[in-house]
Order: structure tokens, then C-alpha cells, then sequence
């Protein structure tokens, strides 16, 4: 049910939105976790995780969100972001990368020790949800998620955080930078979602004549819609 729900590496860059790097968290269940002795970890998109933050005594509600704030430039471009929930100290040698990383949020505080080979993090019931994105060599499912490709986009789940199947490549994409901290609106992901696409039209129709289209409606909550009238 947490899930990590954006990642945000161009903190305090030329450009950049924001002034440090961050981590949200989304509770997608419909009660409050506790991730006390948790930690959020990070590593290069090609090396081993080089850094590990513990998350010493924090809970979650239902559709809750959680900002950790990571690194932060001596002399940042960008305006502050909203009051992080927790800030971890990264070194700049160990700074997230804008383009490519991974991010795992593991149920204990020992650093990982995978991520130097392809591959090599999973199997591991410690990690509660793991994000690889842009050229990182290590993600769930079949590919990573896309890496922003400048200073103002971050890494961004679905449906402000409730699109899970463990396919990084799809759950995720790129999109203007959005923090999210535990003083935000509350999301449920137990809502039905409908997206309607209609076919091609006429631009115009004469008088007398009639043309079938095609209505395609598409569920992307998690949650049965009834009563759906068209």
C-alpha cells in the first residue's frame, strides 16, 4: 500500500523548479501505516546504493502523502519546497541524479547492498517499492520508468500515486514537478475513474443524415463504476 509517488533529482539546478532534491510517499490503503525504522535509499543509475536515510518514527494515513527532502545545493536555483515531512542529509558526492537513479523504500534502516549488476535487487522482501528511472539497471517489471529531461519535471506514479502493478515503465512517467507533504489533501484510490474517447467526427452533418461513432469508456480507478449513462 506506500508506494513512492514522485522523485524529483533536479533540486537547486540551473532552472530547476525547486531548490532540493525530494521523495514522496503515498499511502494508497484505506488505513494509517507506520514507518517507523523504514528508510528511503538511493543509487547512481549503474552502481550499488551508496545512501541509506532512516525514517526514525513517522506514520501515514489513508491517501495520505509524505515529503522527505534529500539534497540541497549551497546556492540553490528555485524556490523552497513545501515543509518536508523529513530531511535526510546527502552528501553532494551523493546527490540524486536528475536524469537516472534508483530509489528504494526498504522496511528496515541496512543499506542495500544490490545494485552494481542488472538486476540484482529483486528478489528482496525488504523493499517495499523501488523506482529505477531514465538508464538505471535496476527496476520493477520489464523496463524503467522514463528520466526527466530537464530541471522543471519529475518522476510522477499514476493517479497522484495509486498506479501500481509493479511495471515501472508504465506506472510512471514524467511530468511538472508537484510536491506533495502530510499538510495535502488526502487522495483515494478507491474511486472509479472513467476516461471517454470518441472516435473521429464529421466536421459537419447535413440535415437528414446520421454517422456512428464509437464511445470507448476506460476504468483507471481501482474501484466498479455503476449507473454509467452516455
Amino acid at each position: 500500500a506506500l508506494r513512492i509517488s514522485q522523485v524529483y533529482g533536479s533540486g537547486g539546478n540551473s532552472g530547476a523548479t525547486y531548490q532540493c532534491d525530494f521523495v514522496e510517499l503515498f499511502n494508497a490503503s484505506t488505513s494509517t501505516v507506520a514507518i517507523s525504522n523504514w528508510s528511503i535509499q538511493y543509487a547512481p543509475s549503474g552502481s550499488a546504493f551508496s545512501f541509506a536515510g532512516a525514517i526514525t518514527s513517522a506514520s501515514i494515513p489513508a491517501g495520505g502523502y509524505y515529503l522527505i527532502q534529500m539534497y540541497c545545493p549551497a546556492s540553490p536555483a528555485g524556490s523552497p519546497l513545501p515543509t518536508p515531512d523529513l530531511t535526510l542529509s546527502m552528501s553532494a558526492s551523493g546527490g540524486m541524479s536528475a536524469s537516472s537513479g534508483k530509489v528504494a523504500l526498504v522496511s528496515n534502516t541496512t543499506q542495500l547492498t544490490c545494485g552494481g549488476s542488472a538486476g540484482n535487487c529483486f528478489p528482496n522482501a525488504d523493499i517495499v517499492d523501488f523506482v529505477g528511472y531514465g538508464s538505471a539497471n535496476n527496476y520493477e517489471g520489464s523496463s524503467a520508468a522514463p528520466g526527466p529531461s530537464n530541471n522543471t519535471t519529475s518522476v510522477l506514479r499514476g493517479t497522484s500515486g495509486c498506479t501500481d502493478t509493479d511495471q515501472n515503465g508504465s506506472d510512471l512517467s514524467t511530468g511538472s514537478v508537484n510536491p506533495h507533504n502530510s499538510s495535502s489533501s488526502t487522495y483515494s484510490c478507491s474511486v472509479a475513474i472513467l476516461v471517454v474517447t470518441k472516435s473521429a467526427s464529421e466536421s459537419s452533418v447535413s440535415a437528414g443524415d446520421s454517422y456512428n461513432y464509437t464511445i470507448e469508456i476506460e476504468n483507471v480507478g481501482s474501484s466498479a463504476a455503476s449507473g454509467v449513462t452516455v
